[in-house]
């Protein structure tokens, strides 16, 4: 005879461990994508790009801290048609400029956004042919194309994107403080 929690209705032991690992993991597995397919959203939105035929290769969001304060990188990568149809959609578009990168987002990517406290944000290689596109969405922005005034203020509120030519990848970061 099993032996039931006060209550009658839940068995003791393994059983119970094993449905909620199973439970968690199942609850796990199917948030994953939800968490990826939403920033992949708003990176479109924001960028005006549809990136939905890229692959994920690497997503990390520890934004849900004081006032959604955090840090996130998506990492996507693209292959035939559709990397040739991304660059296209670049090229030219207003907004993305040739790299290389200013030298105050060249300090943002090498400081604030590409390693946190525990190397959870990875740092990217040395991208010589490619786009960026910046956006700055904090509120005492007059213009959220120019950075000149990034390292000016008390917190930061902007997204940069990035894309590899040669690698056909985009890295989308953004960072709220």
């Amino acid at each position: 005879m099993k032996k039931t929690v006060p209550g009658g209705l839940l068995p003791q032991g393994k059983t119970v461990l094993r449905r909620l690992m199973a439970l968690l993991s199942t609850v796990l597995t199917l948030s994953l994508p939800a968490a990826c397919s939403g920033e992949l959203s708003q990176a479109s939105r924001e960028l005006g790009l549809n990136l939905s035929a890229g692959q994920v290769v690497e997503h990390l969001d520890t934004h849900g801290g004081f006032h959604g304060d955090g840090r996130a990188y998506l990492e996507l990568r693209f292959e035939g048609e559709a990397a040739e149809a991304l660059a296209g959609a670049i090229t030219g578009r207003e907004g993305w400029e040739p790299l290389p990168l200013t030298a105050n987002l060249s300090g943002a990517v090498d400081g604030c956004l590409t390693e946190d406290e525990a190397g959870k944000i990875p740092k990217i290689s040395a991208i010589r042919n490619g786009f960026y596109c910046f956006l700055d969405r904090h509120r005492e922005s007059t213009d959220e194309k120019d950075d000149s005034e990034l390292f000016s203020r008390h917190s930061f509120n902007f997204s940069l994107a990035i894309y590899d030519l040669d690698e056909n990848t985009l890295y989308y970061f953004t960072l709220d403080t």
